[in-house]
């Protein structure tokens, strides 16, 4: 029988080769190629610490002379974290009684991390979320001038240090300074040790080999003051430590990039001037300073436990005011 004279086999013939047809297609044609698609990573952006510190006028031009000093710094340093400040309530309590408090002498708060102690003409202030004591007697000064026992007095001081922090290292500043005062000076005169009825004493600790500066008084951790008659007139104790843990690694500026960032970064740490000339530095457009030396620190921030390394520039500052010692801080982080 033929069978494409089957007209009713003809059409099932044609569809089993179409379906066929497809099949073998669908089998044997290329795999199709399919777009590579590459995810985008996802960027943290880097954030630079800040030192902290707000000028006191943030518009003021700060020029520079270098005067062919030179540093060079490390590629890299470690960031830290105060995990264990100096002060704690032990700490106060410690140094509360070792000058001279009772329980009696201490007053009401605002905030449960500070206290309060007054006795006479003396205060303490202390503070564990600001990491800060300060002792202050407002009594008169002696009339008496002149300093014959320093070592003494070092010694006092050193009695002092191991009494409030037991098992922690300072290291005493290469100046002592001499002053001549009044009762009502905050900025006292700087004279010699035979003119002098107040001599100070401060005290850094370091991290890594390089001197921890906060915004305390010469920068220092912890600072001394005593009258002629041998008297503690003054303690401060600012944003030292008693443990540290570190962070990230982080890349330095090295030298020409501070120098072209400085006069835009950097900010005052301390002027060492009266307060009538304070205020008139302050209100100036315009300051120079004449560097006298660069140095890599380290800087505890006073809003929080970290410490981040600056560079620390030391001049004197000129304008239309007397010349006025000063350091000004620049972050070190690139």
């Amino acid at each position: 029988m033929n069978l494409f004279k089957n007209h009713r086999f003809l059409p099932v013939s044609l569809g089993v080769v179409t379906v066929l047809a497809i099949i073998l297609y669908l089998i044997l044609r290329p795999a199709p190629t399919l777009p590579i698609i590459t995810p985008t990573p996802t960027v943290t952006p880097k954030v630079i610490p800040t030192l902290g510190i707000v000028p006191a006028n943030p518009n003021q031009r700060l020029i520079i002379n270098w005067n062919n000093l030179t540093i060079a710094p490390p590629d890299k340093l470690v960031l830290y974290t105060i995990i264990g400040p100096l002060i704690n309530d032990q700490a106060i309590g410690i140094v509360a009684t070792a000058l001279g408090f009772r329980e009696t002498d201490a007053k009401a708060t605002l905030q449960k991390t500070s206290q309060l102690y007054t006795r006479d003409n003396r205060s303490l202030f202390a503070s564990t979320s600001q990491n800060q004591v300060q002792f202050a007697d407002s009594g008169p000064l002696p009339t008496k001038v002149g300093f014959e026992n320093i070592i003494a007095l070092e010694q006092q001081t050193t009695a002092y240090l191991n009494q409030f922090f037991k098992n922690t290292s300072f290291t005493k500043t290469d100046n002592t300074e001499y002053f001549l005062g009044r009762t009502d000076d905050y900025y006292p005169q700087i004279v010699s040790r035979e003119k002098a009825n107040l001599v100070r004493f401060a005290f850094q600790q370091t991290i890594a080999g390089y001197p921890l500066l906060t915004t305390a008084t010469k920068n220092a951790i912890v600072v001394f003051t005593y009258d002629s008659n041998r008297s503690l007139r003054s303690l401060e104790i600012s944003g030292g430590y008693g443990q540290t843990e570190p962070g990230q690694t982080v890349s330095l500026l090295g030298f020409d990039s501070l120098r072209q960032v400085a006069t835009r970064l950097a900010v005052p740490l301390s002027l060492e001037t009266t307060v009538d000339n304070k205020s008139l530095i302050d209100s100036q457009l315009v300051v120079t300073i004449n560097l006298n030396s660069i140095s890599l620190i380290y800087f505890a921030k006073p809003e929080n436990n970290l410490i981040v390394p600056a560079f620390l520039l030391k001049g004197t500052l000129k304008g239309n005011f007397p010349d006025t010692p000063a350091t000004y801080l620049v972050p070190a982080i690139k």
